[in-house]
């Protein structure tokens, strides 16, 4: 587990490869230490429509498999500029792969 000087520095790095980093704390201490750095935000709960959800495990993880594709593909990226992605709702990869 990354400390937070430990993931400041790794948010200073120039080569990234897509990185899974957990971060465990607390919200308001990630965003100080993302300071400067271009963030998106999502909470997976967001890609389901409320009156219209998936019935079993399989439609679940096909329509998160989906929409996730499409919401990744409309993140605004710059050239030779990191873009971290704060998940919400995470326990949802875990439980639907």
């Amino acid at each position: 587990m990354l400390t937070v000087d430990d993931f400041v520095r790794l948010l200073r790095e120039r080569n990234w490869n897509k990185e899974l980093n957990l971060w465990v704390g607390s919200e308001r201490q990630l965003r100080s230490a993302l300071d400067g750095v271009q963030t998106e935000t999502l909470d997976l709960l967001d890609l389901f429509d409320p009156d219209q959800l998936p019935i079993d495990d399989d439609d679940v993880r096909q329509h998160m498999i989906h929409r996730l594709r499409d919401k990744l593909k409309t993140i605004p990226r710059q050239p030779g500029r990191h873009v971290v992605l704060v998940v919400k709702s995470a326990g949802l990869l875990a439980r639907y792969r």
